[in-house]
């Protein structure tokens, strides 16, 4: 009898010393790689997990779909965008509100910058109806941009990045070449198109 109670008390004091040494371990947590970012004021950080560390992302992704040019926002990393139809780069200014994301089978910008009229069946280009669109980077810059023309290996755009103040310094005109397998994404702030990189926070 006395072994009985013997064991009941070792069995009982071995799972205390387990609970005790799990509380323990929850206490001190797992050790992991402690990250900080840059000034969030100035920029967005876009962290990736597998890669441990900080990632460039893109603002547009330019690509053909069917017989539509298009220009996608990266509504993932924030990137919005209002049209202004007034067909006057120079004179368009940063409107106070419309600003919008893509969403599924909606694109602020998408095709509706295209001209049908100026269609070239020859060589299956498209020239720019004139609308501006102002687009919120996904580095909190803001750009003024026209889609001049597309054809099938590239898009013609004119832009303009703020001053910091409201208004836009002068108009760059970028040939940003793609194809129909692989799409353009392109960065304003470097003026490149840039390799897309997986980012999670």
């Amino acid at each position: 009898m006395k072994a009985k109670h013997l064991s009941i008390i070792l069995t009982l004091f071995a799972i205390s010393l387990l609970a005790w040494s799990c509380a323990k371990e929850e206490e001190q947590g797992i050790p992991g790689v402690e990250v900080t970012t840059a000034n969030i004021s100035v920029e967005s950080q876009f962290f990736s997990f597998a890669k441990d560390n900080f990632v460039t992302t893109y603002d547009l992704v330019f690509s053909l779909s069917g017989r539509d040019y298009l220009a996608k926002l990266n509504s993932a990393a924030g990137v919005q965008a209002a049209a202004d139809t007034s067909g006057n780069f120079a004179s368009a200014t940063l409107p106070e509100t419309g600003y919008q994301y893509d969403t599924t089978g909606y694109h602020v910008v998408g095709d509706g910058w295209m001209d049908a009229t100026t269609y070239n069946p020859v060589d299956h280009s498209i020239g720019g109806n004139g609308t501006v669109y102002f687009i919120r980077g996904a580095d909190y810059v803001w750009v003024k941009l026209e889609v001049l023309s597309a054809s099938p290996s590239s898009f013609v755009i004119k832009y303009a990045l703020d001053k910091g103040d409201g208004s836009f310094g002068d108009a760059s005109i970028d040939t940003v070449s793609y194809s129909g397998e692989a799409p353009a994404h392109y960065d304003f702030t470097s003026g490149n198109t840039v390799e897309p990189e997986a980012w999670d926070l």
